[in-house]
């Protein structure tokens, strides 16, 4: 190998050691950003879903 070589991998190597936490650091927090709202969204659903059977339930109770 030549020193030219060396050299770059020496750098690329260094350059991807300073990225490499940020850069996880980042997908984490999206990820954690993207469950939250997944999150949100199904605690809607449930709760729309509920309300649905609680009405329906009501229904079925004052025509009988």
């Amino acid at each position: 190998m030549s020193t030219a070589m060396l050299t770059a991998s020496g750098v690329g190597y260094l350059g991807y050691r300073n990225i490499a936490p940020v850069a996880i650091e980042r997908t984490l927090a999206g990820l954690d950003a993207n469950a939250s709202w997944q999150a949100r969204e199904l605690s809607h659903l449930v709760n729309g879903a509920s309300a649905d059977l609680m009405g329906f339930r009501q229904i079925m109770a004052s025509t009988s």
